[in-house]
């Protein structure tokens, strides 16, 4: 009996050993390529340019002989391909390790293949298992190829860290649509409701520079063809004297305006960019300046980061239809209730030049559906219970009195309505529900393919939708009720 416990025992542990030791599905570190980045443009030839930023290790570039731009510790591989797998492929032979999806934090794409559709795109990552909930859309203004090579240079080897606070960020100030794969991609084929995504583009700076550079380039390549056929008519009249040297003269004559004129252009080009650097280096007057709507690549400001993440992209079907500045975004959340604590910049009451900072808090907002008799529309409440409170006024004493705080109050609650059903009034005309109605409506179906029948996205634009802002600011822990 003793010795067949041993047996046992012995069986066990070696079966333990073989199952625990071996792994037919493992590699090593150095057999993969894991792609953190994956961009998405309009190819030249061939249906899509897929670009990806890998992390290199110390010992080697990554075993790729491709062309491929490195920045700090990380390097990018850019080729066109029938397919998104396809381009993917290729990427691999070259590298000679086999790609993984699975520690992917972003997924770009650019606003030109956004307006055509991306459906195509994503459903294939769609398909992979390894593409995790971790990893976030973003819509480039420029290719997505310029804004990997622009934000992985700014960054090194600090993408993952940096992804994760920027995460972060986003969901306490909402400057952003920031979203997840899998939510984005669920939204993108949800009946209900449409899908939106970050907006991110080039610093304003970096595309100063950009058109700037494109702009002597252009005009290199024209010096040089101007040369070149002067070249080729002082050839072609080598053999002729009087009128060679009349042609001599006027050529001169003609190289000598044309040197005015592009010295006449150089000072304007001057002039202009100076122009431009004193905007973006001229100090913003902060609170005076309210009604300023940014998008990202527009921002303002002197900064040495190359790329900025500021606004949201609308999409209607798998199309990009419109994108949404700062506050627009701001707005957007604050119907959802998705800002945890943003500041929102509002004119005073008492003075037209000064403003009020409130600290918003917006929990979800309550939907209201009630069907119309004898339509087939539906009558929409949406009720707004924001958490307020008065971070900072720029007039002494305006809301310590109570008189004068029921006013800052009042005021705050018209200005932010207003907004409001501006925004609201905008997403019917492009048509577009991005406040999840559409879940609340198909509650009055009896079947979805009955609430699809129904062809929601259709009937929004006509729905009436009424807003119920309840504006209770507190100061101090003291509510108004």
């Amino acid at each position: 009996m003793k010795f067949r416990k041993i047996i046992i025992a012995i069986l066990i542990i070696a079966i333990m050993a073989a199952t625990l030791g071996e792994n037919y599905d493992s590699m090593e570190l150095n057999q993969a390529a894991y792609i953190i980045a994956i961009g998405i443009d309009k190819g030249t030839e061939n249906a899509v340019r897929v670009t990806v930023k890998i992390p290199v290790y110390k010992s080697d570039s990554g075993g790729g002989s491709s062309k491929g731009s490195e920045s700090g510790d990380l390097v990018t591989y850019s080729i066109d391909g029938k397919s998104i797998m396809g381009a993917l492929d290729m990427v691999r032979t070259n590298l000679n390790r086999r790609l993984s999806l699975a520690h992917i934090k972003m997924i770009i794409i650019s606003e030109e293949a956004a307006r055509d559709g991306i459906m195509k795109y994503l459903l294939v990552l769609a398909q992979s298992r390894e593409v995790n909930d971790s990893c976030y859309i973003l819509i480039s203004r420029q290719t997505a190829y310029e804004f990997i090579e622009k934000y992985s240079a700014s960054l090194g080897s600090n993408v993952f860290p940096e992804i994760d606070m920027l995460s972060n960020t986003v969901t306490s100030e909402n400057h952003l649509g920031m979203i997840s794969f899998t939510k984005f991609y669920s939204a993108l084929v949800s009946p209900y409701h449409s899908s939106y995504a970050s907006y991110c583009s080039l610093s304003k700076e970096e595309i100063e520079n950009k058109e700037k550079e494109d702009k002597e380039d252009k005009k290199d390549k024209k010096d040089k063809e101007d040369k070149k056929d002067k070249d080729e008519d002082k050839d072609e009249d080598e053999d002729e004297g009087d009128e060679t040297s009349k042609s001599d003269k006027n050529d001169k004559k003609d190289k000598s305006d044309s040197d005015n004129s592009n010295g006449a252009g150089d000072v304007d080009d001057k002039k202009n960019d100076m122009s431009e650097k004193s905007i973006i280096e001229k100090p913003r007057q902060g609170m005076l300046n309210i009604d300023a709507e940014y998008l990202a690549g527009e921002m303002p400001v002197k900064r040495h980061r190359k790329v900025e993440f500021v606004g949201t992209a609308i999409f209607s079907d798998d199309k990009l239809v419109d994108v949404l500045t700062n506050i627009n975004t701001r707005i957007m959340q604050i119907i959802r209730g998705g800002i945890k604590s943003a500041k929102f910049v509002l004119r005073s009451p008492h003075e037209d030049n000064k403003a009020i900072t409130l600290n918003i808090e917006s929990k979800p907002s309550k939907i209201v559906v009630t069907k119309i008799p004898n339509s087939d529309l539906f009558k929409v409440k949406i009720v707004i219970r924001p958490h307020v409170e008065i971070f900072a006024s720029e007039i002494p004493n305006e809301y310590e009195y109570p008189t004068k705080f029921y006013e800052v109050q009042n005021a705050c609650r018209d200005q932010l309505y207003e907004r409001i059903k501006t925004f609201i009034k905008r997403t019917q005309e492009i048509n577009y529900d991005i406040f999840n109605i559409g879940y609340h409506i198909a509650r009055n179906f009896a079947t979805i393919k009955e609430f699809e029948g129904y062809n929601w996205f259709e009937k929004y634009k006509s729905t009436p939708i009424e807003v119920d802002l309840d504006l209770n600011i507190r100061r101090m822990a003291i509510t108004t009720n």
